[in-house]
């Protein structure tokens, strides 16, 4: 055994002795925290320090093995856990890159981590009518046993004031983060959407007070967590597709992110609208249409199958159907990114009741 794993410390730590000109995608890779491709398609997203992976951070390896934990100087340094591509796992204390003690790794069941906002009310902005109570209504869901009564410590609501440029990006910091790898982190916004951002509270016309998708991808790439969802209702926000022109846009260019996407975790976005349409508000619903259609597939309608598991792809397709029948094709929400078509994004049980990654 012992032979073994320090086979694995050695192509490890061969595997990461790679090129290291090639290219930084976001954040800040010289000191601070960004996500970096190298020449072989690994990929670190996490801590730098001096130009080098330094604190918590994750690699990826081109042949499929995973590195999650403490780095010093581009090394394994303390505890981290090394997940094989043949699905071994060893978890332990490392230093200079080599095992120095195993630990037993026990996976933990899945949790969702989620971020929900919602502006209605803006100061430079056409206030909007149900977009503080979509938000409400996405929270309360989640936070009742049909939504798996999320414990507060993994949610957090932002309305309004509260919703502003720094505390939306301080509290998906301080939520998304701490999500395990097993785990699902959810960003919900409803809002005003333009170009390829949202705009939160604080938005008084210049580009710095604008959320845009590459600030949200920096954090999804530096959370642990396998499912990343990004869920918008917004008017144009269906421009993140056609940001850069790629039709991939989440901020990068189509390659770059999602060759991060592809290898350390599944990001899904659904958005209400494509780029050149409003989000419909209905004021029979007195809520916004897509969301309130979201709800209702998650609280069990987008079952499709009725085998009590609410995927990505069933959520998105009842959402798409009902929102373009109830617009008369007016809006036309879209779901793109890397991700398994059955991402399970709920659980039905009783009586089309919804439990999601409970603790």
């Amino acid at each position: 055994m012992r032979k073994r794993l320090l086979l694995i410390v050695l192509l490890t730590y061969s595997a990461f002795s790679i090129n290291l000109q090639a290219q930084c995608i976001s954040g800040d890779c010289d000191n601070g925290e960004g996500t970096y491709i190298y020449k072989d398609n690994s990929s670190y997203a996490g801590a730098f320090k001096n130009g080098m992976a330094d604190g918590y951070g994750i690699c990826q390896y081109s042949n499929g093995n995973r590195y999650a934990g403490h780095w010093q100087a581009h090394k394994f340094y303390g505890e981290g856990t090394f997940f094989k591509a043949d699905g071994e796992v060893v978890k332990g204390i490392w230093k200079d890159g080599k095992l120095v003690r195993q630990l037993e790794y026990e996976p933990e069941a899945p949790k969702i981590w989620a971020v929900i906002v919602g502006v209605a009310a803006y100061r430079h902005a056409r206030r909007l009518q149900y977009t503080d109570d979509d938000a409400y209504k996405m929270y309360a869901f989640l936070k009742s046993p049909a939504g798996g009564a999320i414990d507060d410590k993994r949610i957090k609501v932002l309305i309004d004031e509260s919703a502003t440029k720094r505390n939306i990006i301080a509290n998906m910091r301080t939520i998304l983060l701490k999500a395990d790898y097993n785990d699902v982190v959810m960003f919900y916004f409803s809002g005003h959407g333009k170009d390829d951002s949202f705009l939160p509270f604080d938005y008084n016309g210049d580009m710095d007070t604008k959320l845009t998708f590459d600030e949200i991808n920096t954090i999804f790439s530096l959370s642990k967590a396998r499912h990343k969802i990004c869920i918008a209702d917004a008017c144009h926000s269906g421009g993140l597709l056609a940001s850069k022109g790629t039709g991939f846009g989440f901020g990068f260019e189509r390659d770059q992110v999602f060759s991060v996407a592809a290898t350390q975790s599944q990001i899904a976005v659904m958005v209400s609208s494509q780029a050149d349409e409003e989000s419909v508000e209905s004021t029979n619903l007195r809520q916004g249409t897509f969301s309130h259609f979201l709800i209702r597939g998650l609280k069990g309608d987008a079952d499709r199958n009725r085998d009590n598991t609410v995927t990505i792809s069933e959520l998105f397709n009842y959402v798409n159907r009902q929102v373009k029948s109830y617009t008369q094709d007016a809006q036309n929400p879209s779901l793109f990114g890397r991700y398994d078509p059955n991402m399970p994004i709920a659980k039905v049980v009783g009586d089309g009741q919804i439990a999601q990654y409970n603790e």
